[in-house]
């Protein structure tokens, strides 16, 4: 599973095979720490898995009568999914040399059942239009799994079909596993919507909903939302005005939950801590895995909106301008606590905000139309300002949190403090190289190491500006379109040069060509810094395609087209690692990973038959 990982690490001239070692199955071999020939971790490993998805649902719509525009709609689903995983290691995998084998067996299984009524209400009347909605959702998960591993095979002709021959069973060494959990979610909401002359719009909905997941105390959550809408052109000082199709004014406030993570976060958990001897017996012992706490409630988002949207000139050119206030608040997190008084070293609780405030326009038009040739084009740009308001309280009130590990650098590059956004670095500033080829930090002491406490904010994850302009063209027959997708500033650590541009590991490790375009450093080792905080900006070419129809006037077929699409084209970027478009989300975006398998490029065919 690291295969890839390997690869970018071995040293590109070391041999693949080497016969003379026949413990290593005739594949080379360095004896030093996770470091293996990739070659032999494809061959040497073998995984079959099979999965089953299957469902049903049914829905049934009563009208009530003489009640005109009352429904009362049920809805009930049941999915199930179960899958098998069964993978083998030979006795030549590479980091399970000498364990003869490893054998491992896992079985999964969840069934999801849900089940809403809603009583709906419409009716038109004059210039008034009302819809309203009254409904109640119920949803249970539950699943269970279990799996076996064993190691000490004579032979790996029976790979994981005979899992109970392997010596580790008998030595006690094997281990086994199987869990089970289940979750509830419930919820009650209503919806009204009103329209006046399809003029003035409003629409208010209130949401009541439940989940296991969260402490006794807070199980429940309000959740509101309210908009509204206004038809400028539908008004008389603007009935004169032909140019314009359509001119809308919103606004709204809404407020969802959060409860996406894993079961039973609220509760103290318990797990196996060794055995000892007492009276005869070996007796099981256990500890905490988790702290209790009863007052974990709903991760909540509200959102402020206003925007306006705008046709012209018989729906040839429109735009869409949005401002947002997102306020993510209660925000779950890890926190570290002192054992005691609590009996575990991190709670799972709510503390801290955080706020994302932006604007997005949206041009959209069609500059050409006419019998043979056909341009529509559309512009999206978009500005996003991110901000951590709070995330201490008067019990969590540990200051600066470090995050963002990183194994190339071996320190945490961000922190989390209150005011300044997510994603932010910090780290010495580098001012260049000496005369001896090493790194010059600002404020080193006499090693050449910049104490933590001096570390400076030297960057941050989030763009200045996001943009995408999509276009399609048709000339009679044949039609083009293609899409372009850009970033415009904001930073990234880039792993792969403090991976890969290390001279320290030369002979045993790869080293990046671009190391030799550094003629200034000619150290053997490597500080992180400010040096490998790099800008991010990019355009991309996401896609384009390029087709041809054709009609026909025969009984059998009555139209043919025929298209090619690439994906992933190009990126023009000055970041000098593999790819600056990292994850964005989370409370460390910004970071490239070394193990992610690139962006590939790919090419499709199609062949479109209409009978």
């Amino acid at each position: 599973t690291s295969a890839f990982m390997q690869a970018f690490t071995h040293n590109p001239t070391e041999p693949v095979y080497d016969d003379s070692d026949p413990d290593a199955g005739g594949y080379s071999r360095i004896k030093a720490m996770e470091y293996y020939n990739p070659v032999a971790i494809i061959n040497e490993r073998n995984m079959e898995s099979k999965n089953d998805n299957y469902g049903a649902n049914i829905r049934a719509t009563l009208n009530i009568l003489p009640i005109k525009g009352l429904k009362w709609e049920n809805f009930v689903s049941y999915d199930k999914e179960q899958y098998e995983t069964r993978e083998y290691y030979t006795h030549y995998y590479p980091s399970l040399i000498g364990t003869n084998g490893q054998a491992y067996i896992e079985n999964y299984q969840e069934n999801d059942t849900q089940y809403e009524s809603t009583l709906n209400y419409s009716n038109i009347f004059a210039k008034h239009s009302i819809q309203a909605l009254l409904g109640y959702t119920y949803q249970y998960t539950y699943s269970t799994s279990a799996s076996m591993t064993n190691s000490g095979f004579d032979f790996d002709d029976n790979q994981t079909h005979n899992i109970g021959t392997g010596t580790n069973l008998t030595e006690g060494k094997a281990s086994m596993s199987s869990n089970k959990e289940d979750n509830t979610y419930i919820g009650f909401f209503g919806r009204f919507m009103y329209n006046y002359d399809d003029k003035y719009l409003l629409s208010a909905s209130l949401r009541r909903d439940g989940s296991s997941r969260f402490g006794d105390n807070n199980k429940w959550g309000w959740f509101p939302a309210v908009s509204v809408g206004w038809r400028i052109n539908k008004e008389k000082f603007l009935s004169n005005v032909k140019w314009i199709d359509d001119l809308k004014l919103r606004a709204g406030y809404g407020v969802t939950g959060n409860q996406d993570f894993s079961n039973y976060k609220s509760l103290m958990m318990m797990t196996t801590a060794g055995k000892f001897y007492y009276n005869g017996q070996w007796i099981n012992t256990y500890q905490p895995a988790s702290n209790a706490n009863p007052d974990l409630k709903w991760e909540k988002k509200a959102e402020f909106n206003v925007g306006v949207d705008m046709t012209m000139f018989d729906n040839r050119l429109s735009f869409t301008f949005d401002y947002y206030k997102r306020t993510t608040s209660n925000l779950l997190y890890d926190y570290i606590v002192p054992t005691p008084p609590y009996v575990y070293n991190t709670l799972f609780t709510n503390v801290g905000k955080v706020t994302n405030e932006g604007v997005e326009l949206t041009i959209s038009g069609t500059p050409f139309n006419t019998r043979d040739f056909t341009w529509n084009t559309s512009l999206t740009v978009s500005h996003n300002k991110n901000k951590l308001v709070k995330f201490t309280n008067d019990e969590f009130t540990n200051g600066t949190y470090k995050v963002g590990w990183s194994t190339s650098a071996a320190c945490y590059t961000q922190r989390l403090i209150e005011g300044q956004s997510l994603g932010t670095f910090y780290g010495p500033i580098w001012l260049g190289t000496d005369t001896d080829g090493k790194d010059v930090l600002l404020g080193q002491n006499a090693d050449g190491s910049v104490p933590e406490e001096q570390w400076e904010k030297i960057g941050c994850a989030y763009p200045d500006a996001t943009l995408s302009w999509s276009n399609t063209f048709r000339y009679k027959k044949f039609d083009l379109s293609f899409s372009l997708r850009a970033s415009i500033g904001g930073e990234i650590l880039n792993n792969y040069a403090m991976e890969y541009e290390n001279l320290s590991s030369i002979g045993l490790r790869n080293i990046s060509s671009n190391w030799l375009s550094q003629t200034n450093f000619t150290s053997t080792t490597y500080k992180y810094s400010s040096k490998y905080i790099e800008d991010a900006s990019y355009l991309k070419l996401d896609n384009v395609t390029f087709g041809y129809t054709w009609d026909f006037t025969s009984k059998m077929i009555k139209r043919l087209r025929l298209s090619l699409t690439a994906q992933n084209i190009f990126c023009i970027t000055g970041y000098s690692g593999v790819d600056p478009e990292v994850a964005l989300s989370g409370l460390e975006p910004g970071m490239e990973s070394l193990s992610y398998y690139p962006r590939t490029t790919e090419f499709t065919f199609g062949v479109n038959i209409v009978f």
